[in-house]
C-alpha cells in the first residue's frame, strides 16, 4: 500500500510539473465528505499507535464544491505527517468546523490556515 500510494505521489508530482493535473470538481455535502475524512483520519492515527482526538462542528447545510480525490490527498497528507511528526503514543487532534462568515476566520489560528491567512 506505502509503495503504491508514492508512486502515485511520483505521478501527480510528474503531472503537476507538466502543468498536466486535473480536477473534478463537484458539490458536496460538508458534513458527508469531512465525516468521512475524519473517520479515515481517527483510524489511520489510531493505527499508527497515536491517540486521535476528533471533533467537528459543521453546519448541515454547508456545501462544499471540491475534488473529492485531491481533498482526500490533502487530509491524508497533513494526517500522515503529524504521525510521522508525533511522538509515538502521544495525542494527534483533527478538528473541523463551519466558518459560514469570513469576519470569522480571523478567529482560526494563524497554524491552522493552509493557505496564507489575511
Amino acid at each position: 500500500m506505502m509503495l503504491t500510494t508514492l508512486v502515485d505521489d511520483l505521478a501527480q508530482a510528474s503531472r503537476v510539473t507538466s502543468q498536466s493535473l486535473e480536477y473534478r470538481f463537484y458539490e458536496h455535502s460538508a458534513v458527508e465528505v469531512f465525516t468521512d475524512l475524519l473517520n479515515q483520519g481517527e483510524f489511520h492515527i489510531a493505527q499508527s499507535g497515536h491517540r486521535a482526538v476528533v471533533s467537528a462542528e459543521i453546519a448541515e447545510n454547508a456545501i462544499l464544491i471540491v475534488d473529492p480525490y485531491r481533498i482526500q490527498q490533502v487530509v491524508s497528507n497533513l494526517i500522515n505527517n503529524s504521525i510521522r511528526h508525533t511522538p509515538m503514543g502521544q495525542e494527534i487532534s483533527i478538528s473541523c468546523r463551519t466558518c459560514l462568515k469570513e469576519e470569522l476566520l480571523p478567529l482560526i489560528p494563524d497554524w491552522v490556515c493552509l493557505f496564507p491567512c489575511r
